[in-house]
């Protein structure tokens, strides 16, 4: 598991987004089995089920309240700006994307040996123009009777080029141009968002005020550290100095986790990502056979150094060694932001 991907665990927002700890997905390593299965699956830690526990589950209903909610908000904004707005029920297009497409034969599945062999880690083995061999099933296409209508169609259809432009600026403010895109510089600002911008704000920012309360600053900080200090733990240490052996001797050394190892080919394509554009055929053909070899290695490595379940175990130590420490802190926390997202759903 590479540094960045531990980092995001205890991330605020990403804690908050709904992410879980599923370690086996850090590389092709899986566990150690071939095949991906329920005993394989990482229990969640002591501190992820506080976070889940917390946040409680999140239905499809909650989802279009919320959603509701903000086309209300939507609509009342552009009314005061002099258009008209119907709220869209989204809920309407549940059924169209309820069940994913088929897809043809049955391919490697994510984490086992197979995958790595044929597709690598998906980086740069992903087929653009068929839609990519790694990519998600698409939704199935809702039949004709029950395709979803945008109620604004209409409306907007009537309006002039430049109204249109208007219109569409007041939903969801001014577009950034393609350098600005480009440049990487630009940012969502929801303040600068129009009409979904300030409705977004309302409904979705009520459930994340509380990680700007200073009361818990100190709290989510030292939380956010928690990963720095496996690198202390002398067991994870060991289990990792094996896997970068193993690494070495199949032709790949001086790496230091499997991050490092899928950053060997994020390198070669990033020069072309920079530009907009795609490499060469050529290119991609080469750099998908060094992608599939590093990545095989790297599942057998982390197999025969037993690495992921080495840190999932360090991880979940450290998780309690902190809960002990801040038992009645995280308690209070947990206790507010059940609260808070109680409030947030309506």
């Amino acid at each position: 598991m590479d540094s960045t991907r531990m980092r995001r665990i205890f991330a605020p927002v990403a804690v908050a987004a709904g992410l879980t700890l599923v370690v086996s997905a850090c590389s092709p390593g899986g566990g150690g089995a071939s095949e991906p299965t329920p005993s394989d699956t990482p229990t969640p830690g002591p501190l992820e089920q506080m976070w889940s526990e917390a946040y409680g589950e999140f239905t499809m209903e909650d989802a279009n309240a919320q959603q509701n909610r903000m086309e209300q908000i939507v609509a009342e904004c552009m009314t005061e700006q002099g258009w008209e707005y119907t709220p869209v029920d989204y809920s309407q297009m549940d059924g169209a994307i309820a069940e994913p497409m088929p897809v043809e034969g049955d391919g490697p599945q994510w984490g086992t040996e197979e995958y790595a062999k044929e597709l690598g880690y998906g980086i740069s083995t992903y087929d653009f123009d068929a839609g990519g061999e790694t990519a998600e099933p698409l939704p199935i296409e809702p039949d004709e009777a029950d395709a979803w209508v945008d109620p604004n169609a209409e409306y907007v259809e009537s309006l002039s080029e430049t109204a249109r432009e208007a219109y569409y600026e007041a939903l969801h403010g001014p577009q950034p141009t393609e350098e600005e895109m480009l440049s990487g510089e630009w940012e969502y600002d929801p303040a600068n968002a129009g009409c979904y911008g300030r409705a977004s704000q309302e409904v979705y920012d009520a459930g994340n005020n509380l990680w700007e309360d200073e009361k818990y600053q100190g709290l989510l900080e030292e939380m956010n550290l928690i990963y720095e200090r496996l690198e202390d733990d002398p067991k994870v240490a060991e289990a990792r100095s094996r896997w970068s052996a193993c690494m070495a001797d199949a032709g790949y050394a001086g790496l230091a986790d499997s991050g490092a190892a899928q950053q060997l080919i994020y390198s070669e394509l990033e020069p072309y990502w920079e530009k907009g554009e795609e490499p060469p055929v050529e290119v991609r053909k080469a750099l998908g056979e060094k992608e599939r070899s590093i990545a095989t290695a790297d599942f057998r490595c982390s197999k025969d150094s037993d690495v992921e379940k080495v840190q999932v175990e360090a991880l979940h130590r450290a998780e309690q060694d902190f809960i002990d420490t801040h038992r009645a802190e995280l308690e209070e926390l947990m206790a507010a932001l059940k609260a808070q997202q109680d409030a947030a759903r309506g």
